[in-house]
């Protein structure tokens, strides 16, 4: 049985990295696939913000907006074109599509993170701050959806030595290391681990997105703090960012591929 992967970089690690240029490549590329993907056409108004084109950035945002208009979803509508407004206040045309659209006191009750919401970081506790800071490098939206997703989570402190998860046990958490070293063990590579998680990286992704029992066992390396995302609350809390899942897929997509690379190494693949 053969895998195949397409070589593709991830346009959201390439936003990350301010290499916004190639960003738009792929976020184009990804387009044609999915030409009415909101989430894609949000990066890409990003990326031009991020080099500084506003005709552009601008522009996206328009067009989203005018979408939205025509299935009279003037909420969405509104909140993209106060995005544009953001970037480029004197503009006439995203001035005159606001304003003819219904009073802002009807339709602000939607919104993509233009604002901060009063209150939102007085909600998380000292631990589940901590989370959030790392969760902004992992996951990169607003920052009220990166306060609502941290808040879901719940902080595990392991000793030297502890199990996290086993191999071959059921679960459905997702994990992401706060502090400190996971080492991640599989059967199929004996008594050595096949490699080691450091803080801002995810764990528990294959069974969290597939539903089967875990696939490796995981264990601290020294004191280590994590946050646990239970499967119960995550659709509830990830089910508004499709991007989120995404960059989970790209995720194991991308470890399956190393380990695959690493059982031929080891001729533990035929």
């Amino acid at each position: 049985m053969a895998f195949f992967f397409r070589k593709e970089e991830n346009y959201l690690t390439l936003i990350q990295k301010g290499d916004f240029k190639k960003a738009i490549k792929v976020i184009f590329t990804k387009l044609k696939d999915f030409p009415g993907d909101l989430t894609l056409k949000l990066k890409l108004a990003e990326c031009y913000e991020g080099l500084k084109d506003t005709e552009n950035a601008v522009r996206v945002y328009l067009d989203s907006a005018d979408e939205f208009i025509k299935t009279g979803e003037k909420e969405k509508a509104f909140a993209l074109l106060k995005k544009a407004q953001k970037i480029d206040p004197d503009n006439e045309e995203v001035n005159m599509k606001l304003n003819a659209l219904e009073t802002k006191k009807e339709v602000e009750s939607f919104s993509f993170d233009i604002e901060v919401e009063k209150g939102s970081e007085s909600k998380l506790t000292l631990k589940q701050q901590e989370i959030k800071e790392v969760l902004k490098t992992i996951f990169p939206v607003g920052e009220n959806a990166i306060s609502k997703i941290a808040e879901a989570f719940e902080p595990i402190s392991l000793q030297d030595g502890e199990t996290l998860i086993k191999e071959g046990e059921e679960g459905n958490s997702l994990f992401v290391v706060i502090e400190g070293e996971l080492k991640v063990f599989s059967k199929d590579f004996g008594e050595e681990p096949i490699q080691v998680l450091n803080k801002g990286e995810v764990a528990g992704e294959v069974s969290f997105l597939k539903g089967v029992p875990r696939t490796a066992t995981l264990v601290s390396e020294g004191e280590t703090k994590v946050g646990e995302l239970k499967g119960e609350k995550a659709k509830d809390v990830l089910t508004p960012f499709p991007e989120l899942m995404k960059i989970l897929e790209e995720i194991l997509e991308k470890r399956v591929y190393l380990l695959i690379s690493k059982m031929k190494d080891e001729k533990l693949w035929r």
